[in-house]
């Protein structure tokens, strides 16, 4: 039986403007303040692509509808244009004088409502403007065993699949065991607690043109129409041939996992806002009643999807988590180091990073051990053992705390920037990992301590993030740099020291203070779990 549990997921995200013709929602949408629109002026043919700057006074604050979409991370090299065109923005502005106060004046007040990366999949009530998703989901479902999926492709009139881009080819992407699917994927990292299964329907001709879905806003605009529509005339389409009450996996009375693959490119891709952004969202008009069921959240991918990005929105769709890369591009989140960031680019997203150790956490795919004295350590290789430390602050639980995971060079991590410990540090009272101006819910602690992923927007990660690395940090406590000191400034308690060399199975010592033994949680797990670890490896 799955396993209910509290869900604390919520992050702000931006909409990913084409770097063309400016579409930019500053920061993120909420259902408070939207900005908007600071340039839509075209230039001819011939003339230079990127426009003039709007004056300041352009800008439009607009409402925001409360159900919102979720965007997949920009490919990297649209990622750049992104990057080239916020800094001509920044050195438009004065300066970026009003730019640092439009922003410190958003920020406080930004919350992000239910539906867009928050792991909403079901309707909820209507929050006040400033509350936070995480603060009114009690509960959702961890999904365990056969996760069942349906693919539902989608052309258009002005827009069709190629010859190749059959339903036997998606097919094989999703379903197909050891032909590196998306259920090859899932069963790795989960250690086989669950198995993506299902079918690819159509493809079905939409009503309209896929001009009309995208409508200049790559489908992500506010109103309709917009990709939302598209979804709910693709569960119309697709009603008749499919059961969808088989796609309800959890018997709650709605479908976990309705996919649209649509034909032609994505605007991740090409970042022309005729094309349709891939991204988790919700329908609109409310869910869609069929079968016995109803469909409500959704996903869609372009016809040239890869496996990264397939997982990515599946991430979202299925399990909930947030997008953990930078939502705003001024830093780079945890960069490549996680599905959920910019690592489901990893391998030309043929071989995307694993989740990071807080969405595995998250979904109870590792065994979690919680140390209470100082011990010596031996953890294998998370893909190998699936076991990943927590580190409490003094030893008693709270909403602050260290993760620490064995993450080395080969199977699905084997693009990533270097191998080596990851120490995690996760603060839950915050909504996202936008603002690195103060704290990421989910930071990776960089051993060389120049803390590149908050502080640049091109370093998506190197071999000074991971223990020892390119400098050979082996030890990590209150004194040093980076620190285990908490978000506040005040010690933690918490020390990892003689970190061996990368391996299948590192060594360290870990210490955790404990000032309130009667208070202190041994948590998931205890010393004598420690102990396990250690001889599990020999």
């Amino acid at each position: 039986m799955p396993n209910a549990r509290s869900q604390t997921n919520s992050v702000s995200q931006i909409h990913s403007p084409d770097c063309s013709g400016l579409d930019w929602d500053w920061g993120c949408t909420s259902e408070a303040l939207k900005l908007s629109r600071l340039n839509r002026s075209r230039t001819s043919a011939n003339s230079a692509k990127s426009p003039a700057m709007a004056p300041l006074a352009s800008i439009v604050v607009r409402p925001h509808a409360m159900e919102d979409r979720c965007l997949v991370a920009p490919h990297p090299e649209v990622r750049q244009r992104l990057l080239t065109r916020y800094n001509e923005i920044k050195a438009t502005i004065a300066q970026s004088s009003e730019l640092s106060f439009l922003r410190s004046v958003l920020r406080p007040i930004e919350r992000r409502p239910p539906g867009f990366n928050d792991g909403l999949l079901r309707p909820g009530p209507t929050f006040r403007p400033g509350m936070t998703f995480a603060a009114q989901l009690k509960e959702r479902v961890l999904l365990r065993g056969d996760v069942n999926v349906i693919v539902v492709l989608v052309d258009f009139s002005d827009q069709k699949f190629t010859p190749s881009q059959t339903k036997e080819h998606y097919a094989k992407l999703w379903f197909q065991e050891g032909s590196n699917s998306v259920k090859d994927y899932f069963r790795d990292v989960s250690n086989n607690k669950v198995d993506i299964k299902g079918e690819v329907v159509g493809p079905y001709r939409m009503p309209k043109p896929i001009s009309y879905y995208a409508n200049e806003e790559n489908g992500t605009g506010s109103t309709a129409p917009n990709a939302r529509t598209m979804a709910r005339d693709a569960a119309i389409l697709a009603n008749p041939k499919v059961n969808f009450s088989k796609y309800d996996n959890d018997g709650d009375g709605f479908v976990d996992a309705f996919v649209i693959v649509h034909a032609g490119s994505g605007a991740e891709r090409t970042s022309n806002p005729n094309d349709i952004w891939s991204h988790k969202w919700v329908l609109d008009k409310g869910a869609y009643q069929a079968d016995g069921t109803k469909v409500y959240s959704y996903l869609t991918v372009p016809a040239d999807c890869k496996l990264g990005v397939c997982a990515h929105e599946l991430g979202h769709l299925a399990f909930g988590w947030p997008d953990l890369y930078d939502a705003d591009y001024t830093s780079s989140g945890i960069g490549d180091w996680c599905l959920m960031a910019g690592g489901s680019y990893n391998g030309n997203e043929d071989n995307p990073a694993t989740p990071c150790a807080w969405c595995k956490v998250d979904q109870g795919w590792v065994e979690v051990i919680t140390p209470k004295e100082t011990q010596k350590v031996s953890l294998p290789d998370v893909k190998d053992e699936h076991k990943v430390l927590k580190l409490w602050t003094d030893g008693v639980a709270m909403s602050e705390y260290f993760l620490v995971e064995n993450r080395q060079l080969k199977g699905r991590d084997k693009d990533l920037p270097a191998g080596g410990l990851l120490v995690w540090h996760i603060d839950e009272t915050k909504d996202d990992n936008t603002s690195e101006q103060t704290n990421y819910k989910v930071a990776l602690v960089q051993s060389d301590g120049l803390m590149e992923l908050e502080r640049t927007k091109r370093d998506q990660g190197d071999n000074g993030d991971p223990f020892p690395g390119v400098k050979g940090v082996r030890v990590i406590n209150t004194t040093t740099n980076p620190s285990t000191k908490g978000n506040n400034g005040v010690p933690t308690g918490v020390a990892i020291s003689d970190i061996s060399d990368p391996a299948d199975v590192m060594t360290f010592t870990v210490s955790v203070s404990n000032k309130n033994p009667a208070k202190a949680q041994i948590g998931e797990g205890s010393t004598s779990d420690v102990a396990k670890i250690h001889l599990s490896t020999h």
